[in-house]
């Protein structure tokens, strides 16, 4: 039975983004099922206010206080779901407020591999397929297997499919035509036993080279190499304020990435899948 919901009014957010902004929030709650998310939804101070959904507080940055309703995702669980013997693949499920790199960390203690290059990406997996994450070389697309939902106007448990998220380059349809209309619940992705390892993307293989490892790493090799990457880039957050890598590659022609080339030699460039 799900417990009732508790609204706390005039609560900082400090502890809820990366940023450390004492901002403060006029309503406030956790969910931390479906149940107790539906009770939210039905509450009418709810249904009237703006909503903010909070997983890791790593992709915004606040301003001023937030005079709407914070509703903080803390829905948790890590399991896998179902096994392909013949195809060497596991289904892992999700619970939406599981830290996206816990997430990974499990894939691997599970001999599991497809996340591995995503490591030390901070936020939560609901936020994960939203912008449909990515890093050296690999994207959440790559082993998504569908998600689930709740539509905040009905409170409806809904399944999307890796064909109805529509993903794009840190796109997906939660960002275009149902953007703030559902609340994401759970994740399933599709690993492998099987490993087929990507490790051609930026510094990656020096990394593993000077980690002393130059033939066949492990998943969990490519993860360390990749964490020590971005920690040679990027402060941590509990140290000094910040959201982590955020930006976008521009997108241009084949034509006008040839023309640059012939002017920068070094330029580096890479082909956006289904162009």
């Amino acid at each position: 039975m799900a417990s009732a919901p508790v609204l706390e009014h005039h609560v900082s957010l400090l502890p809820y983004n990366t940023f450390g902004i004492d901002a403060k929030a006029r309503l406030f709650a956790r969910f931390r099922s479906v149940e107790e998310l539906r009770a939210l939804l039905a509450l009418p101070e709810v249904q009237q206010a703006e909503k903010l959904v909070l997983g890791g507080g790593s992709n915004l940055l606040f301003t001023q206080n937030f005079d709407g309703v914070v509703l903080k995702n803390e829905i948790t669980g890590l399991e896998i779901i179902a096994q392909d013997e013949a195809q060497d693949t596991a289904l892992v499920r999700a619970g939406a407020g599981e830290s996206w790199h816990g997430l990974v960390q499990y894939t691997l203690s599970q001999n599991l591999s497809g996340i591995e290059n995503l490591s030390l990406i901070p936020g939560t997996v609901g936020a994960a397929p939203l912008q449909n994450i990515g890093a050296y070389g690999a994207e959440l697309k790559d082993t998504f297997d569908h998600l689930e939902a709740v539509e905040i106007s009905t409170g409806q448990l809904r399944t999307f499919t890796h064909e109805q998220c529509g993903f794009g380059y840190r796109e997906s349809v939660f960002k275009g035509p149902l953007r703030n209309q559902y609340i994401v619940t759970g994740v399933v992705l599709q690993l492998r036993r099987k490993h087929q390892l990507n490790v051609s993307y930026g510094a990656i293989s020096t990394t593993l080279a000077d980690m002393g490892i130059e033939a066949d790493p492990t998943p969990r090799d490519v993860s360390e190499a990749v964490i020590q990457i971005r920690r040679s880039k990027l402060p941590d957050p509990a140290q000094i304020g910040n959201a982590g890598s955020f930006f976008k590659n521009p997108e241009i022609s084949q034509a006008k990435y040839d023309e640059l080339k012939a002017q920068y030699p070094e330029i580096p460039g890479y082909a956006v899948p289904g162009a």
